[in-house]
């Protein structure tokens, strides 16, 4: 079994704006969940797997499951009437639904 080496040492490299635009739109298309380790495998002249799937789509369901979870808060409060809830309610589910479809409809891509 192969013994994971921790990292210890440093390297800082200055970049230009440009430059480090450049570095970070580049690290927005990998699956790197750190500038250090995609930088580390760009430096070290090691393969970078890019990302396939749209991001805008991911950043999408992520706002949409925090829309859903303030909603979801919205009807836990008592200052609400009980038809002020159903409507919550119902407005909460239309948004589920469409952001199902809409999920739907980009992944057929």
């Amino acid at each position: 079994m192969k013994v994971k080496e921790n990292r210890v040492k440093q390297v800082v490299v200055n970049l230009t704006e440009t430059d480090y635009g450049t570095f970070l739109n580049g690290y927005e298309t990998t699956m790197h969940r750190s500038l250090s380790a995609y930088g580390a495998r760009l430096l070290l002249g090691k393969p970078v797997k890019v990302i396939v799937r749209n991001r805008s789509i991911d950043d999408l369901i992520e706002l949409g499951g925090k829309l859903r979870k303030d909603l979801k808060d919205l009807l836990a409060k008592d200052s609400l009437t009980l038809s002020e809830k159903e409507a919550l309610r119902q407005s909460l589910q239309s948004i589920e639904n469409n952001l199902i479809k809409l999920v739907t409809l980009c992944s057929q891509d």
